[in-house]
C-alpha cells in the first residue's frame, strides 16, 4: 500500500509540474521568443511556481551569466544571454521530460526515431565540454536542436556516420533564438551551471 501511495504521489507531482510548464515550440517557450530581453524578472513571472535564480556557467575558463529554472529535485532549464550590451535571450537548454516540445521529441528518444533514414539532417559535432556529442537541427523546427550522446571510437570534432549515431539518445533539447549563431550552441548551450 505504501509503495502504491508513493508511486501515486510521484505521478501526481510529475503531472502537476508538466501542466505548469509552457510547451517549447519553434517560436520559443511561452513568452520567451527571439525578441525577448534577458531579464530574470520576466523569467520569474513565466515560471512562478519554480526556483528561478542567476547562476554562473563556465566554458573555456570564462564565466557566463545564466538564468537557471529548477524544481526542488533538479535543474529544468538554463537560459543564456547574447553578448550585446542590451542583452536578449540567446538560447535555452533543458534535459528533462517535464518540459515538452511540439515536435513530440523527449529526452531519451533515439536518433533513428526522430530522423528517418534517407532524410537529410543538419548536424554539428559538439565542442569543448560537449565534445563527443552531436547536435542536430529538428526536422520541422529550425530553432530547435537535439543533443545526442552515445559510444563512438572515432575522431573527435566530426559527426559520426548515421550507422553509428542511429541508436544514440537525446540528452537535451536546445532552442536557439538567432540561427546565424548556430555554431555557438556547440560551446555553451547546456544545462550544468557551476553554482
Amino acid at each position: 500500500m505504501r509503495l502504491f501511495l508513493g508511486l501515486f504521489t510521484f505521478l501526481w507531482c510529475a503531472m502537476a509540474f508538466a501542466g505548469t510548464l509552457p510547451q517549447l515550440t519553434n517560436k520559443g517557450l511561452g513568452n520567451i521568443t527571439v525578441n525577448s530581453p534577458y531579464d530574470i524578472n520576466k523569467v520569474q513571472q513565466l515560471f512562478a511556481s519554480f526556483q528561478v535564480r542567476k547562476a554562473d556557467f563556465a566554458t573555456e575558463g570564462m564565466k557566463i551569466d545564466t538564468i537557471l529554472v529548477a524544481s526542488p529535485q533538479e535543474p529544468l532549464l538554463a537560459i543564456f544571454p547574447t553578448e550585446e550590451k542590451s542583452k536578449k535571450i540567446f538560447c535555452l537548454a533543458y534535459r528533462t521530460n517535464f518540459i515538452r516540445n511540439d515536435q513530440g521529441v523527449q529526452i531519451g528518444d533515439r536518433y533513428r526515431v526522430i530522423f528517418p533514414a534517407g532524410k537529410p539532417v543538419k548536424c554539428l559535432p559538439g565542442r569543448e565540454e560537449m565534445s563527443g556529442q552531436v547536435i542536430c537541427q529538428a526536422p520541422k523546427a529550425a530553432h530547435l536542436f537535439y543533443v545526442f550522446s552515445g559510444k563512438w571510437d572515432g575522431v573527435d570534432g566530426v559527426v559520426p556516420p548515421v550507422a553509428v549515431i542511429e541508436n544514440w539518445k537525446v540528452q537535451q533539447v536546445i532552442w536557439l533564438a538567432n540561427l546565424a549563431a548556430m555554431e555557438e550552441i556547440t560551446q555553451f548551450c547546456r544545462v550544468n551551471p557551476i553554482n
